[in-house]
């Protein structure tokens, strides 16, 4: 059973993340939990607002589950085919995500617009960044657009690190499920770590067929995304990896550009050092 959390507010960006997780739900058997958070606890009882935004953001929930047919259950359930959940908590995401993150198996949230400025623009970059930093877990980041197919077609960004082998490992339900799964090394498989036939070789003894292309590694992101193109593919599955702290100074490079910056389906594992 695949547990998918969303952090839910009542915003367009949360429901275009449960319309994709209900969406994997149904073809995975999984959960979905909706997460909301509210601030301190002592603020949330004087200010009638936050009450109102809860309300709002399970009738949110409510609307999504029932146009996906999917029942909302009080109670954890191990009954086959897919079901949705409602939490809430007090915190800020800094604080919940390394709570409620490692215990589950997939997290779903929006790209922000733009560069992500703005109160709503902001909370929405920092439940993504967090969610990478802390979950340690992978996250299916989306772009703020209506998807023709996710994880139909999947493109695997192989780098021989850590994150980009736990990515390969997190995204095994959907990788059952793909039509066409593609392993891409922009660059030589030079370091003593798994290298792309071994991934190859793994997804095999999981039933999951691939195969391997290659490029030269000198300008990684456009070859990267020339792999995604040439291929159609439909999702994009990748390590995040940090050069020193995390975000505006974690990510740098590849990791940036494309969970950042890129209007694609992207998802990303980060290890907490």
């Amino acid at each position: 059973m695949t547990v998918i959390v969303v952090p839910v507010a009542n915003r367009p960006e949360c429901a275009h993340a449960l319309d994709v997780a209900f969406n994997l739900s149904a073809r995975v058997g999984g959960q979905v939990v909706g997460y909301h958070l509210h601030p301190d606890a002592q603020v949330s009882k004087k200010n009638r607002r936050h009450t109102q935004s809860s309300e709002e953001a399970f009738g949110l929930f409510e609307e999504m589950a029932g146009k996906a047919g999917i029942p909302i259950k009080n109670k954890i359930t191990t009954a086959p085919g897919p079901a949705a959940h409602w939490r809430e908590m007090v915190g800020s995401p800094d604080k919940v995500m390394p709570i409620i993150g490692p215990l589950s198996n997939i997290f779903v949230v929006s790209r922000p617009k733009g560069s992500g400025k703005g109160r709503h623009g902001k909370l929405a970059r920092e439940f993504m960044l967090e969610a990478l930093r802390s979950s340690s877990r992978p996250t299916l980041i989306l772009p703020q657009r209506k998807l023709g197919s996710l994880g139909k077609r999947v493109l695997i960004a192989w780098d021989q690190s850590t994150t980009s082998v736990q990515a390969l490992i997190g995204a095994l339900p959907i990788l059952k499920q793909a039509d066409e799964v593609v392993i891409h090394s922009a660059g030589a498989d030079y370091r003593a770590a798994p290298k792309a036939n071994h991934a190859k070789a793994f997804l095999a003894m999981h039933n999951v067929k691939a195969r391997i292309t290659k490029s030269k590694g000198l300008k990684i992101e456009r070859e990267i995304e020339q792999a995604y193109d040439d291929h159609n593919a439909d999702l994009l599955v990748m390590g995040a990896y940090s050069r020193s702290r995390f975000l505006e100074r974690l990510l740098g490079g590849t990791s940036e550009h494309f969970i950042i910056q890129a209007n694609i389906p992207v998802l990303a594992m980060h290890l907490p050092a």
